[in-house]
């Protein structure tokens, strides 16, 4: 098994659904976190948590994660009354850094490290929906092939329960 890293650790953000992706069974997509449910903590003017992950390129191709210095978060989405709705976006630069490659048969972990900001703040990036409790996941939209888009599938995570203080 490989092991790829950038310089630094990346905030990732990488939250999923224990629903699945619909393409492929629970537990079975290409970016595991390391447990099922993850607990906010008050920080600051927000809340804070860490989920490593692993992600495990069984695509057949090598994959290509576009970067600013490093960072290539996804964004989130909660699941509310069944279907995915946007719930969290990170702030990040597009300044079109060197990509993260992840060949064929290789893994690259990381650990997000997602903050939001309260609601009553003008602290950023915020969660987009008002109940913050709930089932998650990350959609990398970053990620790709040589020349084609990657499919949803392969850039959502195992699910997961996100709680709050």
């Amino acid at each position: 098994m490989s092991l790829l890293r950038t310089a630094g650790s990346t905030a990732l953000a990488v939250i999923a659904v224990s629903c699945g992706s619909g393409v492929e069974p629970p537990g079975t997509e290409l970016i595991q976190t390391d447990r099922a449910e993850y607990q906010l903590r008050t920080h600051g003017d927000g809340l804070a948590t860490e989920i490593p992950f692993t992600f495990t390129n069984r695509t057949g191709t090598t994959v290509s994660v576009a970067t600013c210095n490093g960072s290539a978060p996804p964004a989130l989405e909660k699941w509310v009354n069944g279907k995915w709705i946007p719930a969290w976006s990170p702030i990040y630069l597009l300044c079109g850094s060197p990509s993260i490659v992840i060949p064929r048969a290789a893994t690259y972990t990381d650990t997000l490290r997602l903050f939001a900001g309260n609601p009553s703040s003008d602290v950023h990036p915020q969660f987009l929906v008002e109940e913050i409790p709930g089932t998650y996941r990350p959609v990398w939209h970053s990620v790709g092939f040589k020349d084609a888009a990657m499919p949803l599938e392969f850039r959502v995570s195992n699910g997961l329960q996100l709680a709050t203080p």
